[in-house]
């Protein structure tokens, strides 16, 4: 063989270089992450209700098969990035937070109790002298910040910037800058009970608690809480959890599922699987809302970081 055909050999070699580490690199079709932190239940009960989202979206969609739960931030990225997933299922600030860095493109929102928005609600004891965000600001307790504790304080620049539309500057901690500490529990409702009781939770101060509308309107309706809380600040209404393709996610599969999530209310099989799900269906996106809540988010000047502890 000739130095020639030897050249030409190497030559073919070298330019599949590029499209052999392509292929290595492309999402998986079939893997789906569905994160909601510090959601209730554990990731060991999720399992087979993932198993039969797998299962019916691969049936319906021929993707999205592989589907894994996670109630952790840390966790779901380090298995988007380890197993390369093509589509995720994420909150509002995962959502947000990933957009750029994961190059997430919104396919469809969930939709719960037959609303694809939602609202959150700032609680703190009827007897508190606070009834705005600014009175938490300006008159904290003796010595210390305000504690806020909820389920959606994972992100503590979206929950500031966001949730609290600028209202309140929350941080991880007390030596962080910040007009309060914000503590984010898998566990609100007994965060709810310590406050409504005068005691803390965990050893920590529970000056208020953020709650999800739907949520606050049960807990008014307990014989336990009635009387004993109000709230004093609503939340701009903001976009449910999102379906996502991930950077480089097949375009067709990608349609294919969007069109199957959409498509889950119209049988019976996929409105029991919505159910489970504890949703009532997927609906289209609304591209206004969903860019009102990033420029909130990219406003600068907002202290970020995990209220986990």
């Amino acid at each position: 063989m000739g130095n020639s055909t030897w050249g030409r050999a190497a030559l073919a070699a070298t330019l599949c270089l590029p499209l052999a580490a392509e292929a290595a690199q492309a999402p998986d079709t079939q893997g789906l992450v569905v994160c909601y932190p510090y959601a209730p239940g554990t990731v060991e009960a999720a399992r087979p209700v993932m198993q039969r989202l797998g299962e019916t979206l691969a049936a319906r969609a021929g993707a999205a098969g592989r589907a894994t739960f996670f109630d952790r931030r840390p966790a779901a990225r380090e298995h988007v990035d380890r197993e390369r997933p093509a589509f995720a299922i994420l909150t509002l600030p995962l959502y947000l937070a990933w957009r750029e860095p994961l190059g997430l493109e919104a396919l469809a929102s969930t939709e719960r109790r037959g609303t694809a928005v939602e609202r959150f609600h700032v609680v703190v004891p009827a007897g508190s002298p606070w009834r705005t965000l600014d009175d938490l600001r300006a008159a904290p307790p003796a010595g210390r910040r305000p504690v806020l504790w909820s389920s959606h304080f994972d992100d503590l620049r979206f929950a500031s910037r966001v949730l609290l539309a600028g209202g309140l500057a929350l941080a991880p901690d007390d030596a962080g800058a910040g007009d309060a500490r914000g503590v984010a529990t898998p566990q609100p409702l007994r965060a709810l009970r310590r406050m409504a009781a005068g005691q803390p939770f965990e050893g920590v101060p529970v000056d208020a608690v953020v709650l999800e509308e739907p949520a606050w309107a049960e807990v008014q309706r307990l014989k336990t809480f009635q009387g004993a809380l109000r709230s004093v600040f609503t939340s701009p209404t903001l976009p449910t959890p999102l379906a996502v393709a991930l950077r480089g996610a097949d375009a067709d599969a990608a349609q294919r599922l969007r069109a199957a999530l959409l498509g889950l209310r119209e049988d019976a099989a996929g409105r029991e699987l919505l159910t489970t799900l504890q949703l009532t269906g997927f609906e289209a996106v609304d591209a206004a809302a969903l860019a009102a809540a990033a420029a909130r988010y990219d406003e600068a000047a907002a202290p970020a970081g995990e209220g986990g502890r």
